[in-house]
């Protein structure tokens, strides 16, 4: 433990050593005077006024450190700690009564293996594959067409699978804006009608691009774009229905939105449990804190009391032996084999402290 070093610990010990010189003069006179008498004195009436005044300096100790307010200090902390520490363990407990009700209802809002980010990535990965695979097919017509380079043929493979990817993905939305059963029958008629017009659009170009490879060899062909434009329409109605039975429905993904949700907010119930664990833990630190100091101080008025009544017991053997080196009767008064014959009135020493 630490103990305190004051400066007005170190004017006491100056009082301490002006009174053991005065009391080593008034020694002297004594002896001169051939005072305790050698049989039936007592030294107690001489150094009656030696006493008060490292009475006097204990007292002082006492004013400087108060030992009554130190204790009072100590028990408001304590005091305060504790009520502190019941408030956030009732919050700690409200906490954990919230964290179980939300417990209970993420139960009840199981998520589908379908509505994982992973689930969706992969089924999409395959309807762009098997989009891009049947465009692939059309990379030569796309060069001679536009007159581009072999990369930016590639380019136009990737972009025209990606958008017939999309449309894939997208068929149940725009299913869902017909209101009634005939009009979504209508929608996705018009869908595949358009789509079949544009898979019959592209038929016609790779057909044209076949043909014309074919006559530069010398080679004679009929090709029909109605069979290439059937299979690139079932291709895409295969990516149709990846996406309409493979991804999850409105109502599986608002499921899963309120298990993210309440997960978030379990997530911050044990940030704010964590929180308030760590604020009990700066009450007891702080409370340790205050308590350490009061002890701090209490060592240090003991230890100043102590040194004091030390001094006081020191000087009085020293008087003593003083009064016997220059009694003129060189007599030894029979007082001197008692010890100090007063008691001190203390805050700090042990007995004191206990009460």
């Amino acid at each position: 433990m630490k103990t305190l070093k004051t400066e007005d610990e170190d004017v006491g010990l100056k009082a301490c050593h002006e009174i053991q010189q005065q009391a080593e003069l008034d020694a002297k006179t004594l002896a001169w005077r051939n005072l305790p008498m050698v049989h039936g004195d007592s030294f107690a009436p001489y150094l009656e006024g030696v006493h008060h005044q490292y009475q006097h300096l204990i007292e002082s100790v006492n004013r400087r450190y108060n030992v009554n307010g130190i204790r009072m200090e100590a028990t408001k902390a304590t005091d305060n700690a504790h009520q502190e520490t019941i408030a956030l363990q009732n919050k700690i407990g409200e906490q954990h009564k919230y964290k179980n009700a939300k417990e209970n209802e993420l139960a009840s809002h199981t998520p589908a293996a379908r509505t994982k980010i992973g689930h969706k990535v992969l089924l999409l990965s395959i309807m762009a594959g098997i989009c891009i695979i049947d465009s692939l097919f059309n990379r030569q017509s796309y060069e001679y067409v536009t007159g581009s380079s072999y990369l930016v043929s590639w380019a136009i493979v990737l972009v025209m699978g990606g958008v017939f990817a999309i449309a894939a993905h997208f068929f149940r939305v725009a299913i869902n804006l017909g209101r009634s059963v005939w009009a979504k029958v209508a929608v996705g008629v018009c869908i595949f009608g358009f789509a079949f017009f544009c898979f019959w659009e592209l038929a016609l170009l790779r057909v044209e691009t076949l043909t014309r490879d074919a006559q530069a060899e010398g080679i004679s062909v009929h090709l029909d774009p109605t069979m290439i434009a059937v299979i690139s329409c079932f291709i895409f109605l295969v990516a149709v229905a990846i996406s309409y039975f493979g991804f999850p429905t409105r109502e599986e993904m608002e499921t899963r939105h309120k298990h993210d949700k309440i997960t978030d907010e379990i997530k911050s119930i044990d940030t704010e449990i964590l929180g308030l664990n760590d604020q009990i833990l700066a009450v007891e630190k702080h409370k340790n804190e205050v308590h350490n100091d009061c002890a701090n101080r209490l060592t240090a008025g003991q230890t100043e009391e102590a040194q004091i009544m030390a001094h006081a017991r020191s000087c009085f053997s020293i008087c003593k032996r003083i009064n016997l080196m220059h009694r003129k009767d060189s007599q030894r008064p029979d007082c001197f084999d008692e010890a100090y014959p007063y008691d001190f009135t203390t805050n700090f020493q042990i007995k004191n402290l206990s009460n």
